[in-house]
């Protein structure tokens, strides 16, 4: 072959690699990474337990600490129960109906804002639930919220999202219920989203997995008082989603502090840190020894749901995000099975605990953390643990 026409092939070939490497490369990349490479030890979480009664509940639901309370959510029975720190049921408040006060669904996700002195709920019928600290009903939906971002129904539109869907408008998206959380700063909320348009979604390789992964978003925020005026869609997923196609550990988990929102992904060691628009500032986080980060792919929604919970306990992966008391916990699955929690300070690693579950910290009061341990069925109670740094 010519080297003249040798070379021009060389250099166009390199050009394309350049454009699609560019092309490939998440929001994520390039920022400031504050990971120091840091090894701790792992030392036994000492704690303490409370025992709440299960008793009239399904035992399936989320947890908010309230002043000196511990309240409970239901997953499945409408009302909000109150208990003392100590695990003493206190009473019940809001009941199932049309009447005043009363609601028709049950609490998927919940957050209490201490700033605003407000519980939102995120029901199961993706209602609003707003409630104020005597637990009066200030905001309930009559929409889902989903069908709220837009400022009334319009046919064509929505004909033409099925046509041809485009991943950077919030109406496709729905809310993301493998995320089980919401937050709230400064009177807005927001909602971990997922879009699953026939068309483009990330489970079937032949329907725009790729695609997806590379333009989906992953938070929408908006005021509850004017929903359509104020929906924005922002973040992103980082690049080793881009790699493989692995839905299974595409879970994510985020709160938001001080004009930031921190998020974390399953298969990325990094906790990123955006700003209220979800774009990228720096990022922090070390990766454990014992999370390889090596999945296996899978090509179509089928096969999604049928090893979705074989694969979450075989592979090592990040699991929840939170903050509490001026501390940022980050629980974690080895892939030997071992459930680890690091706790941060100043977005420096300072502790490696072993929990022994998936614990999912509540809040902080009186010199201790809470965290919420699970239900124990057998003897109808709640394991609320508490325990100091």
């Amino acid at each position: 072959m010519n080297t003249s026409l040798t070379r021009w092939l060389i250099y166009v070939i390199s050009v394309i690699l350049v454009i699609d490497c560019g092309n490939n490369k998440s929001i994520y990349e390039g920022i400031e990474n504050r990971s120091m490479g840091k090894t701790l030890a792992i030392e036994k979480l000492v704690a303490d337990s409370v025992f709440c009664p299960g008793l009239m509940t399904s035992m399936t639901g989320q947890w908010c600490l309230r002043d000196s309370e511990l309240i409970y959510l239901d997953r499945y029975i409408v009302g909000i129960k109150h208990f003392s720190l100590e695990g003493e049921f206190l009473g019940e408040t809001v009941s199932h109906g049309r009447g005043p006060g009363e609601v028709l669904g049950t609490a998927w996700s919940s957050t209490w804002s201490e700033e605003e002195e407000k519980l939102y709920v995120n029901d199961s019928n993706l209602s609003l639930q707003v409630f104020d600290n005597r637990d009066s009903l200030m905001l309930y939906t009559e929409y889902s919220w989903i069908l709220l971002m837009d400022n009334g129904f319009d046919a064509n539109i929505w004909k033409n999202r099925m046509k041809s869907p485009d991943l950077t408008e919030p109406q496709i998206y729905d809310y993301n219920f493998n995320c089980e959380k919401i937050c709230s700063y400064k009177g807005y909320l927001y909602f971990p989203v997922i879009a699953e348009h026939p068309k483009i979604n990330g489970y079937e390789t032949g329907h725009g997995a790729k695609k997806y992964w590379k333009e989906a978003g992953t938070l929408i925020s908006f005021s509850p008082d004017s929903i359509s005026s104020t929906i924005k869609l922002m973040g992103a997923y980082p690049e080793i989603y881009r790699r493989k196609n692995i839905p299974v550990f595409a879970t994510y988990d985020f709160f938001v502090l001080n004009e930031s929102i921190h998020i974390a992904f399953a298969a990325d060691p990094r906790i990123f840190v955006t700003d209220l628009n979800g774009n990228p500032l720096y990022s922090y986080g070390e990766a454990a020894d014992g999370v390889k980060l090596v999945y296996p792919q899978t090509s179509t929604i089928n096969e999604y749901d049928r090893v979705f919970e074989s694969q979450r306990l075989k592979y090592g992966h990040y699991c929840r995000l939170s903050k509490a008391g001026g501390y940022v916990f980050r629980t974690l699955l080895t892939d030997s099975g071992q459930w680890l929690m690091q706790v941060y300070k100043d977005d420096t690693l300072i502790k490696v605990l072993d929990c022994g579950s998936d614990l999912k910290i509540i809040g902080y009061r009186n010199g201790y953390f809470f965290a919420d341990a699970g239900a124990d069925f057998k003897k109808e109670r709640f394991v609320i643990i508490k325990f100091k740094i």
